[in-house]
């Protein structure tokens, strides 16, 4: 999955969703399959209850959904069909982690922007990118997400915040350790990061790129700005072959001999398995 993120910095109205709409297409000409997201960063739910002089008629999904008119644009340009899902407003994302809080999720925990809105933001943009949106109910290989309003927005801080933080989760531990955002990987033991520590852990640099499914349970983390420091859950050595070795293990020592982006270039290109794994390091000179 690639994000591709368009923001302004001026001032809002300019012709942002028509930019996003013309982008998304252009990648469709090339064959990709592409998804769209559009953040509005008003505190209200939806825009099924603003008035039309505010920002115009809202578009109705086909599940209902009352949104803002770029996601009309969206479904035009691409021939795609979206859900409610698919437009996050301040107020939708506090609506959810306050739900969440009620629930007990959090553990007791002080809920605050960071972690917890902002880790709420990244695991919705996941979810959401991977959702099939055309006939062939295919998963899409390109989410493209509109941020609304312009990047200097107080209210948009929260989000430009989440999305720099998937920037990096969807760097390198993400590109090498697996083809895709979803891995499976056998366990033994029943040791695990105790939850109560994870928002400390991850506030000294600690990021945990990879959940289990119920995202609940830490399962990878990277240490940020190191070369290569990537710890697991699961034992990777249960599905590591001759010629196709684990991923941890394949960057381990791609980077101790210093060519660890080579190789995931060389990964990201489809060389990934037996003969053309070997190509790949051949090429990379290992």
């Amino acid at each position: 999955m690639k994000y591709v993120l368009v923001s302004g910095g001026v001032i809002s109205g300019v012709g942002k969703g028509i930019i996003v709409s013309s982008t998304g297409l252009l990648l469709k000409t090339k064959g990709l399959k592409v998804t769209m997201i559009k953040i509005d960063p008003y505190m209200n739910i939806d825009a099924g209850t603003m008035a039309p002089t505010e920002h115009g008629e809202c578009f109705v999904l086909e599940d209902g959904g009352e949104t803002d008119l770029d996601l009309g644009n969206y479904e035009r340009y691409l021939n795609i069909t979206l859900s409610r899902n698919h437009n996050i407003t301040t107020g939708k994302i506090y609506q959810h982690v306050i739900d969440r809080e009620r629930r007990g999720d959090y553990l007791g925990k002080t809920v605050q922007i960071v972690p917890h809105l902002t880790d709420a933001l990244q695991d919705w943009f996941v979810r959401v990118a991977h959702v099939p949106v055309d006939e062939t109910k295919v998963e899409p290989d390109v989410c493209v997400i509109e941020l609304g309003g312009t990047v200097g927005d107080i209210e948009n801080a929260p989000f430009v915040e989440a999305l720099r933080q998937l920037r990096r989760k969807a760097g390198l531990a993400s590109k090498d350790t697996s083809d895709g955002l979803i891995i499976h990987e056998r366990h033994r033991h029943r040791y695990e990061v105790n939850p109560a520590y994870v928002s400390r852990l991850a506030s000294h640099g600690l990021s945990f790129v990879g959940k289990d499914d119920q995202g609940e349970r830490m399962e990878v983390l990277e240490l940020e700005d190191h070369p290569w420091f990537v710890g697991v859950q699961f034992h990777p050595e249960y599905l590591s072959k001759v010629l196709e070795p684990s991923r941890p293990y394949l960057g381990f020592f791609a980077a101790s001999a210093g060519c660890l982006k080579e190789v995931m270039e060389k990964l990201e290109s489809g060389k990934a398995g037996g003969e053309k794994l070997g190509e790949a390091l051949e090429e990379a000179n290992i």
